[in-house]
């Protein structure tokens, strides 16, 4: 249970079981279907950084922070806030950017120095 759960004892608190499931005292509240396009989002954002930085090793775009890994924590983030919230992304933000609607383009402008 999440009541139970205290991170200063060292404890991992770990939303599924080694087999897939999920805790289902865990589980969000989303449906199915939104879960499914969170992750798509996750899935997608991690492919433009593996581009972005592709592209900044060949010297077609300039500094270029990577994201990989951290997918979960910014579309999740950037999913949980209202329409008119405020966001201040930072150096490795591009999945927050990208739920916020800017366009992947814009983004990788950005980076290039546009």
């Amino acid at each position: 249970m999440i009541a139970q759960f205290d991170p200063l004892k060292g404890e991992m608190l770990s939303i599924l079981h080694p087999d897939g499931q999920c805790e289902d005292s865990l589980k969000p509240d989303l449906t199915e279907d939104a879960i499914q396009e969170l992750y798509r989002k996750m899935v997608f954002i991690r492919l433009a950084d593996q581009r972005a930085l592709s592209l900044q090793r060949q010297g077609r775009m300039g500094t270029y922070a990577p994201v990989e890994g951290q997918e979960a924590a910014q579309v999740g983030s950037a999913h949980a806030l209202d329409p008119h919230d405020w966001v201040f992304p930072s150096f490795r933000e591009t999945g927050v950017f990208f739920m916020r609607g800017v366009p992947l383009r814009d983004i990788y402008l950005y980076w290039m120095g546009d």
